[in-house]
């Protein structure tokens, strides 16, 4: 191309906002606007990490005779474990999502109401303060505050080290929200 047809046209897509540049400072190729999944986002939700720590592998277990309880948890791979403080407000949600392996979650105030997403009859589920749910990794699922009050929980996350311990997720569909 001769140099005022790549400046006309450098000018042309930088006018309606697509021009991205090489290093060179010729005009690169307009990116292509694809739609994927749509995300739903949170709101009304805080997260407050207390401590993020690396336990390397865990292959730990306990037995405990005289209750008959026996305890194991083992991971073949570098492990983080993340402990949180979340708080919601009436009306809001975590949006949909996943995490990468187990979490742990006790509720000190209020409630929070899971969906789950492969539920195609949308049913809820209320934890109340004082209880505890255990969520698998890789489970689609939205928490809501359908409540009048701020929910407060504890979150303990079981997470690849480094990794996220959440993973946004679009909606499935399977509830009207």
């Amino acid at each position: 191309m001769h140099r005022r047809t790549i400046l006309s046209l450098a000018t042309a897509l930088a006018s309606v906002g697509v021009l991205a540049c090489t290093d060179s400072g010729i005009p690169a190729a307009p990116a292509v606007l694809e739609s994927g999944p749509q995300f739903t986002a949170s709101a009304g939700v805080t997260n407050l990490t207390l401590v993020r720590a690396n336990a390397g592998e865990i292959d730990a277990g306990s037995t405990y005779n005289d209750l008959g309880f026996v305890s194991k948890l083992k991971t073949h791979a570098n492990t983080d474990i993340v402990v949180n403080n979340n708080t919601m407000t009436a009306g809001g949600t975590s949006g949909w999502h996943t995490h990468p392996a187990i979490t742990i979650v006790a509720i000190k105030t209020g409630a929070l109401t899971l969906y789950d997403g492969g539920d195609p009859l949308c049913q809820p589920k209320v934890f109340t303060a004082g209880q505890v749910f255990v969520e698998s990794g890789s489970h689609v699922h939205v928490a809501r505050n359908e409540g009048s009050v701020l929910a407060e929980w504890y979150t303990t996350y079981i997470v690849p080290a480094g990794g996220a311990t959440r993973i946004d997720a679009p909606a499935p569909g399977n509830c009207p929200f």
